[in-house]
């Protein structure tokens, strides 16, 4: 289960809480380099290398950030869809305009897992290759970590989740996770630079993330 909004990528607020939504253009924005209030570790999950805080999204590469869990019956799913197809508008545009700037195949997804009690790295790793393309595939990155870890990071990055309590849990297996959709673009130096979500038009998002990696948007 999830929750998303298809409104214009500069209509986008992050209130103390929850994702909000507030007619200030992206532009304007003052949007700080992640500082986190608290540190947590991830694990990523191709190579099970704990990841600190402090370098997490920092480290030179551009990313798509995403937040879901591999249970999720139909969002995550299409999300990481989604993704895949946008890295294969901006691969396409590259060829067709021979263009050498650093959009692709620098660009990549991060998906980090609001399920710490079910999702492990093998599980990651599985739904990664089940819904991404053979092309695109090493582009994606899964993360796990402890439940306290993912609040942590979920709450730096204004995501909503509802995590089911310990009785839920052991009552019903096949429980699902209220979260906010939204994929977040992160530059290189772990700014949050715009968003997007899966009911975008394809082009729209590809072509934000292109101007954004090229210095062109404005």
């Amino acid at each position: 289960a999830g929750m998303a909004a298809a409104l214009p990528l500069s209509y986008y607020f992050l209130s103390s809480n929850v994702t909000r939504f507030s007619a200030l253009p992206m532009r304007d924005m003052e949007v700080p380099r992640r500082q986190y209030e608290k540190p947590f570790e991830l694990i990523h999950t191709q190579d099970e290398k704990r990841i600190p805080s402090t370098v997490f999204l920092s480290d030179g590469t551009w990313n798509v950030l995403y937040f879901g869990f591999t249970h999720c019956a139909e969002v995550c799913p299409n999300s990481i869809r989604y993704i895949d197809e946008v890295f294969a508008r901006l691969r396409q545009s590259e060829a067709e305009t021979g263009s050498r700037t650093q959009s692709f195949p620098e660009v990549r997804c991060a998906f980090v897992s609001l399920d710490p009690c079910r999702d492990t790295s093998k599980k990651m790793e599985d739904f990664l290759d089940t819904f991404t393309s053979t092309e695109n595939r090493s582009l994606f990155d899964g993360y796990i970590g402890s439940m306290e870890d993912i609040r942590r990071v979920a709450h730096a990055w204004k995501v909503y989740f509802a995590a089911p309590e310990k009785e839920e849990i052991i009552d019903n297996s096949e429980y699902q996770i209220d979260h906010s959709c939204f994929i977040f673009l992160v530059s290189p130096t772990g700014h949050l630079i715009d968003f997007f979500t899966k009911d975008m038009p394809l082009e729209m998002s590809a072509e934000k993330i292109q101007l954004h990696v090229d210095g062109l948007y404005e």
